[in-house]
């Protein structure tokens, strides 16, 4: 893990590929699903965000999922997910969203550069973002871009 925290410290980011094995991929696939169909009709407008508020197969944006469902308190809480926040971070970490997104093909915008740490809001900004992509992803159908800078 020492090696993740040295590349984190001289780029910015790493990447951990099969952060997840395939049973737990396939779970969270699996819960992801059940969420949608289950928990996010019941979900007020500041919570759940549409492309398309008049179609619900719009979906694009939920906040903090771990508010409305244990499984994925569960997953932010796990020692998978925190210990690797700790060890980046070189300490404690807290908790402040897990949120789901969902690019659509064909009719979602999409998202202009930016920093995180501007939305976080907190002071000294120390924070990691962690993504974890439900399926294939790269390049040609929209996958995470991180672009190195001062910061």
């Amino acid at each position: 893990m020492n090696n993740l925290k040295n590349r984190f410290d001289n780029k910015g980011y790493v990447a951990v590929s099969g952060f997840l094995d395939d049973v737990e991929t396939v779970e969270l696939q699996r819960q992801t699903s059940r969420f949608i169909d289950e928990v996010v009709p019941k979900l007020d407008d500041d919570t759940a965000y549409y492309e398309s508020k008049q179609n619900r197969a719009t979906l694009k944006q939920v906040q903090k999922l771990y508010d409305h469902d244990s499984y994925f308190l569960k997953l932010a809480q796990s020692d998978k997910v925190t210990s690797l926040a700790k060890e980046l971070l070189g300490g404690d970490v807290t908790l402040q969203n897990m949120q789901y997104f969902n690019k659509l093909p064909g009719i979602g915008r999409s998202t202009p550069a930016h920093q995180d740490g501007y939305y976080f809001m907190i002071k000294p900004q120390q924070a990691i973002t962690m993504w974890l992509s439900l399926g294939e992803a790269d390049a040609i159908n929209g996958s995470v871009c991180y672009i190195p800078g001062s910061y």
